[in-house]
């Protein structure tokens, strides 16, 4: 009997450490199908966030190469130097950045300053009408907002100047301009797509 008693006792607690085991497994197999379906989500979540930013930058890059188009049969390069053109009202909802006042001059030498250093160090003859224009990329224009300037970190935001300019691939850079203070030249700090890079 006491035989009997035993056998079914560890009958009955196999039974249970089975039941308790299986239980065991469809919970953990339970918190596991939420953990997918959560890591799906996610994933979901992550690539419409991507899909959005690439659209808005494919939106952003055609918008920039309108209004350079626009800006460029703008201008005309008469044969004295003298250059006439318009901006197109358009470049006013890209550009963010401050005023920088300056004189003529000032600005003549800026200009000077930045087209000697594209072709002289940077090699590059640019196709378009002029060597260099007044940057108009919202992305690069963060550097008057940015707490990070980059390169341009010990420059007041009233003595940087942002200017692009065409490589001869097709594509625009940047000249990122400081000077110590408003009566000192400007100069080349830095030039690349981004002042962070």
């Amino acid at each position: 009997m006491k035989k009997i008693k035993f056998i079914l006792l560890l009958l009955v607690l196999v039974s249970l450490f089975t039941a308790c085991s299986r239980e065991e497994k469809a919970a953990e197999q339970n918190v596991n199908r939420q953990e997918e379906q959560k890591t799906n989500i996610s994933k979901e979540e992550s690539q419409g966030i991507e899909e959005t930013q690439s659209l808005e930058e494919e939106i952003l890059k055609k918008k920039l190469k309108e209004v350079r188009n626009k800006r460029e049969e703008s201008i005309t390069v008469e044969e004295n130097d003298v250059t006439t053109g318009y901006m197109p009202k358009e470049i006013d909802d890209l550009q963010n950045g401050p005023i920088i006042e300056q004189s003529s001059e000032q600005y003549k030498q800026m200009y000077n300053t930045a087209a000697t250093y594209i072709r002289d160090n940077l090699n590059i003859n640019p196709k378009t009408k002029l060597s260099v224009y007044d940057a108009i990329d919202p992305t690069v224009l963060e550097i008057y907002t940015a707490e990070d300037r980059g390169y341009l970190q010990d420059y007041t935001v009233e003595n940087i100047y942002v200017l692009e300019y065409q490589k001869e691939d097709g594509t625009w850079s940047y000249i990122f301009m400081g000077r110590e203070n408003k009566q000192s030249p400007w100069k080349v700090v830095h030039s690349g797509d981004h002042f962070k890079e």
